[in-house]
């Protein structure tokens, strides 16, 4: 955290950071009662929010109240009559459109179609959030800090889906924009490099001075899909022009190229913490790949069922003496494998010379989970899984028993919530500054 604060410094940007852990517990308290923002200072970020004080900051609409408009005919008293301009407002539902996890998943936030908000992830506290009134389709988290890069999304977008630009919450709005030709799709944030996803390109800056550092061309991604590592030496994970999955060091450098290309679209891609293993798994969703993330060489074929599913997430635990591989999809199933031993076999493995689908290894864990669009991830403890979905569910689940076989969810949910607050906001829609 302090290289992050250095490289912060850098770029005129002070962060603050949060306490983890046994002493996070001891410092959270109650959200205290949405307060107005201090007005804006100087020109670049001065100061950074305290996110462990657990301030809930709600921002005012960006935009101002009708103006009053003088008319041509006089008053009884001689001065010109008012009249108030027509504003039309409608009623937006707060919907998820982004979710993702800072550098160390110790907080994670959420884009949605009336802003944004931040959340601590283990014990779930909200940290702080911002109501536009409008989108916001795109949102990483700069560590444990004040400062989120964010991209317009959603039926009315709040900036440009063609800009990322970073916001700075403690003084409520941005202080550095990127511009490009086409919609961004995703944004990671490292120490001191900005990586933007684009649909046929990855661009890489610098973040201490906003300069470009490369360019890379890559396979048609809609969805924005690639992964880095947050180690010393950072490494990045991609579809390239081929087809195949490419490992660069970031800052340039080829390390390898996974052999085989999918036969369909590569829709997930997940690193271990320390860069060693790489995840893949494809839009078929019944197998999923682990692979040697030095060399591209395959590990392991991982079975998540016969059938095709929609994998939502795939995420590695954060001990690499053991991982453990999670994995949610759209079939309401959530499958937990070990990257060592301890998988399930098929009862037909004596057919493997017949075909590939005998060798493969299944979980050794599988329980209910939510259907709809998730991330999952482990939580601070090594036995605790949280799914957070796009319907604002946050739900906790305890590993430690069972941990083999087919699971009741029920016997392991050791808590389940809603993160949204308010349902609905209201919203101006003839606002001229929205997507500038």
């Amino acid at each position: 955290m302090k290289e992050a604060q250095a490289v912060a410094a850098e770029a005129g940007l002070t962060v603050v950071p949060v306490s983890t852990g046994a002493e996070q517990a001891k410092k959270a308290r109650p959200v205290t009662p949405p307060r107005e923002m201090p007005a804006p200072g100087a020109a670049g970020i001065k100061s950074g929010l305290l996110i462990d004080q657990m301030e809930c900051i709600i921002a005012p609409p960006p935009f101002a109240e009708p103006a009053a408009k003088t008319t041509a005919s006089a008053g009884a008293a001689g001065k010109p009559a008012l009249q108030v301009v027509s504003t039309t407002v409608v009623q937006l539902p707060r919907e998820v459109l982004h979710i993702s996890m800072n550098q160390d998943r110790s907080c994670f936030v959420v884009g949605t179609t009336v802003g944004f908000a931040v959340y601590r992830s283990d014990p779930l506290a909200l940290v702080f959030k911002r109501d536009f009134g409008r989108g916001i389709g795109v949102a990483a988290l700069y560590y444990q800090s004040n400062i989120v890069a964010l991209v317009g999304g959603g039926p009315i977008p709040q900036f440009s889906p063609q800009k990322v630009r970073l916001w700075d919450d403690l003084q409520g709005k941005s202080v550095s924009e990127l511009q490009f030709g086409s919609d961004v799709k995703n944004v990671l944030l490292l120490k001191d490099i900005i990586v933007v996803t684009l649909e046929t390109k990855l661009h890489f800056f610098r973040m201490s001075n906003l300069q470009q550092l490369r360019e890379v061309e890559t396979f048609p991604n809609p969805l924005g899909v690639c992964t880095v590592t947050y180690t010393e030496h950072p490494k990045i994970a991609y579809v390239g022009k081929t087809g195949k999955v490419k490992i660069e060091e970031v800052l340039g450098g080829n390390l390898c190229e996974l052999p085989e290309k999918s036969k369909t679209p590569v829709n997930n891609l997940s690193f271990s913490a320390d860069g060693t293993l790489l995840v893949t798994t494809t839009e078929h969703g019944s197998e999923i790949r682990v692979w040697n993330g030095l060399t591209g060489v395959l590990v392991k074929k991982l079975r998540r069922g016969s059938s095709g599913a929609l994998i939502h997430s795939v995420n590695f635990s954060h001990h690499p003496e053991s991982y453990l591989l999670a994995v949610t999809s759209n079939l309401a199933t959530c499958h937990i494998f070990s990257t060592g031993e301890g998988n399930c076999q098929s009862k037909l493995s004596y057919l493997q010379a017949v075909s590939n689908y005998f060798t493969s290894e299944w979980s050794f864990l599988h329980f209910t989970a939510p259907s709809e669009k998730s991330l999952v991830f482990f939580g601070a403890k090594r036995t605790s899984l949280i799914i957070i979905t796009v319907h604002g569910r946050y739900m906790k689940y305890n590993l430690t028993s069972p941990m083999h076989g087919a699971a009741r969810d029920d016997t392991m949910l050791a808590e389940s919530r809603n993160f949204f607050d308010n349902p609905t906001v209201y919203i101006r829609t003839d606002d001229d500054e929205a997507c500038a």
